[in-house]
């Protein structure tokens, strides 16, 4: 960031017998170039900080963690730097609000007197400011570079996105794609349970024995399908806590400390579909078991 300052009109002066004069008004159009300059340069800045920084801080990163302390640590220290040369934009227009002040009323200014001292106090002023304020762009820059380097390469790999509306849509889906197996496994188990009514009524006297093992192995099916519908209201419980929990969200990064909201609502599901597996398991052997025992296999 450089600036265009004509710093020569603190040398160009009339002469008036053994005295300079300057001519106010031209001194005080450069000085407020500059000053413009140095206010527009310096709220540059701070936009650009602020836009640069946006996608990262919108992750809401844990600070206490690595390598998210490490990237907060380059962000505070950018936004230190930023305010260095704010500091510096600050003491630039206040001097140039005193030089108002000083030659009020004042078309020239003339050596020897108390506001061609004030002047020169000035000149230094601006002259270090802008010396200082381009070092400090410069290096700025370079921590800029560091930080955006450091959160590509280092923090963007460690992280996961959870786009809140399509993963809740899934799981609404899911919900409706499971109810209507539920549904199904019951009617499945309203037919089979016709079935194993008639054998046993048919056989109860012939075969008391198989009727009593078969009666024992249709119980077991039977007490699943309350099971199956503990789990459905489970799983919509689930579905509905993590709506509530992520209302007003549209993405939720990893390193936020809302991603726990996530890890349990996945780590649930997990556990639900285990307890739907176990149920599906024990429906499918037990009812092997009855098959086996209600048609066993031809001798040869």
């Amino acid at each position: 960031m450089k600036f265009l300052l004509i710093v020569s009109v603190f040398t160009l002066a009339l002469t008036s017998g053994c005295k300079l004069v300057y001519t106010t008004s031209e001194i005080q159009q450069n000085l407020k170039q500059t000053a413009d300059q140095f206010g527009k340069n310096t709220t540059k800045v701070r936009k650009e900080f602020q836009l640069f920084t946006a996608e990262y801080q919108s992750f809401q990163c844990e600070s206490s963690k690595s390598p998210y302390t490490e990237a907060e640590r380059k962000m505070v220290h950018l936004n230190a730097s930023i305010k260095e040369l704010e500091s510096i934009n600050s003491n630039v227009q206040k001097e140039y609000l005193d030089f108002l002040n000083y030659t009020k009323g004042k078309k020239q200014l003339t050596s020897g007197t108390e506001e061609w001292d004030k002047l020169k106090s000035t000149k230094k002023l601006y002259k270090s400011s802008i010396s200082v304020y381009e070092d400090k762009s410069e290096l700025l820059q370079k921590e800029a570079a560091v930080f955006q380097t450091f959160v590509t390469n280092t923090v963007s790999p460690t992280l996961k996105k959870c786009d809140i509306p399509s993963y809740t849509k899934k799981a609404k889906d899911e919900l409706s794609k499971s109810e209507k197996n539920a549904l199904t496994a019951k009617e499945e188990i309203r037919k089979y349970e016709g079935q194993v009514t008639m054998f046993i009524l048919n056989n109860q006297l012939n075969k008391a024995e198989m009727c009593g093992l078969v009666q024992k192995e249709w119980l077991i099916i039977k007490d699943q399908e309350p099971l199956l519908a503990q789990v459905m209201v489970k799983l919509s419980s689930i579905i509905n806590k993590f709506i509530a929990d992520t209302q007003g969200k549209t993405v939720i990064v990893s390193c936020a400390p809302d991603w726990k909201v996530v890890e349990k609502f996945e780590s649930d599901i997990q556990k639900l579909q285990s307890e739907v597996n176990d149920i599906n398991t024990k429906i499918k052997q037990r009812t092997a078991n009855i098959n086996a025992l209600i048609n066993p296999p031809p001798k040869n």
